[in-house]
């Protein structure tokens, strides 16, 4: 067990005091010695491959990165062929009376909007009454985050039902 005596002898070896006052020091530590780095050179070369190794490396990768590229590329144009079909199919849709109808009847203010989701987490707020979700938000439970603050939670009747009896 090491003593108060011996814990203050280390700090003098590290610290000066200064005698302008009892409390005056100065930070004396030595600064850390860099590793001997010498030999690593060494061990650098010799695991230096050859100019034909690391050639015969290159090739063999570009061989294998040509063959994904000729795996991937009817991936990717069907990926861009489907994008064309999707987008015409809704210029059809937007550019038709029906659809034209309808993006002015939503920019007039006559097509009321779906009511938000339900957002609570039934397995944890209510156990006990699984399969109650009605899926459709008619009210919110303010929680407290410690990371965010206050959080309006949008719930369905039975849920904000469960989490209120649970809270009881």
């Amino acid at each position: 067990m090491t003593t108060p005596d011996d814990t203050l002898a280390a700090i003098d070896d590290v610290i000066t005091w200064h005698g302008d006052s009892d409390d005056a020091m100065v930070w004396t530590a030595d600064r850390p010695k860099r590793p001997d780095l010498s030999g690593l050179a060494a061990i650098v070369d010799a695991a230096r491959p050859s100019p034909e190794a690391a050639r015969a490396l290159t090739e063999r990768l570009a061989t294998q990165m040509q063959a994904f590229n000729e795996a991937v590329r009817p991936v990717a144009e069907q990926m861009v062929h489907t994008a064309r079909a999707v987008s015409e199919a809704l210029a059809l849709i937007i550019n038709s009376p029906e659809g034209r109808a309808l993006i002015e009847a939503a920019e007039r203010g006559e097509i009321e909007p779906d009511p938000p989701s339900c957002h609570c987490l039934c397995q944890a707020s209510h156990k006990g009454q699984q399969g109650i979700c009605e899926h459709d938000a008619i009210a919110e439970i303010v929680r407290v985050s410690p990371t965010v603050g206050r959080v309006e939670i949008p719930v369905c009747g039975p849920c904000r039902g469960a989490q209120m009896a649970v809270a009881r």
